[in-house]
């Protein structure tokens, strides 16, 4: 048996080195953007220091530039308001934001946490059954009222049907607070 010649594999083209600028220029840039950002926040804090009233410490500086931030107020009427202002400010700002928080619908998910506070209030919680068109949710801003209808399992195991009423409060976290549940 006769071995065929090994033949050499197809010349290759020699690779010509990439010219990476393209690449070295991104980082350039970047890098030169975050220095000029970090000069423009260093001169802003060297600006709000030098705002700094002698008889006021650091620490009390600094939380009066963190409310002054919160309230969007510049640096000037920061540096000129009394602490009691500037508290009054954000306090504003705060209400603000809450109430357009509540103005948010969420009756859904309000639904689905009286379901489940229900639910850890029944005999027998796996035979469940919500009748969701009987389901009615009402809200004062934060504060949400659901009621409904659930059929269950009592704890003889007959299959009776209940009234319920849950009120919940909607807390900024996205969490649910459930502050009453009430079955008939």
């Amino acid at each position: 048996m006769s071995k065929a010649p090994h033949s050499a594999p197809p010349a290759q083209p020699v690779a010509q080195p990439r010219r990476r600028w393209g690449c070295w220029l991104v980082i350039a840039l970047i890098i030169a953007f975050f220095a000029v950002g970090f000069r423009a926040t260093q001169k802003e804090a060297e600006a709000w220091q030098r705002l700094r009233p002698a008889n006021v410490s650091a620490d009390q500086w600094s939380e009066r530039l963190d409310l002054c931030k919160e309230a969007s107020m510049e640096m000037t009427q920061c540096a000129s308001q009394s602490m009691k202002t500037i508290k009054a400010a954000v306090e504003k700002v705060r209400a603000e934001r809450h109430a357009a928080f509540c103005a948010k619908d969420a009756t859904a998910l309000a639904g689905q946490h009286a379901e489940e506070a229900v639910r850890a209030n029944l005999k027998s919680p796996a035979s469940a059954d919500f009748d969701g068109a009987d389901r009615r949710v009402t809200h004062n801003g934060c504060l949400y009222t659901v009621r409904g209808t659930v059929d269950a399992q009592n704890s003889f195991g007959a299959l009776l049907r209940s009234s319920y009423k849950v009120k919940l409060l909607r807390m900024e976290n996205d969490e649910w607070l459930v502050t009453k549940v009430s079955i008939d």
